[in-house]
């Protein structure tokens, strides 16, 4: 948790820069050994226009691992946050973004 609270409070300082993409989100907000989780020390930053605010935050989770860890522990953060549900590609669907992202990645014959 230190390594990443450091990298974010260095992004303070140039922060129209970056974007911060966090996978697996709902993890913030599992308690940690103290009792405090992520997702609250990460709050005050994620307030819009805030002194330390981090302007851009992508967060990723499932909608099943959002409503069983986040929406328990902090309703409130919905508001901080834009949603976009996108649906699982199928095998098929899947298998045809890959053959197509390689042959238009293949180097020339």
């Amino acid at each position: 948790m230190d390594k990443l609270l450091s990298a974010m409070g260095a992004t303070e300082k140039q922060r129209d820069k970056y974007v911060l993409i966090f996978d697996e989100f709902h993890e913030a907000f599992k308690s940690g050994k103290d009792g405090t989780c992520l997702g609250s020390i990460m709050k005050p930053m994620l307030d819009a226009g805030g002194p330390n605010s981090l302007p851009h935050v992508i967060a990723i989770t499932t909608k099943k691992d959002h409503e069983q860890y986040i929406r328990p522990v902090d309703a409130a953060i919905d508001r901080r946050f834009n949603f976009f549900y996108i649906e699982s590609y199928s095998r098929e669907d899947t298998l045809d973004n890959l053959e197509l992202t390689l042959a238009r990645e293949a180097p020339a014959a």
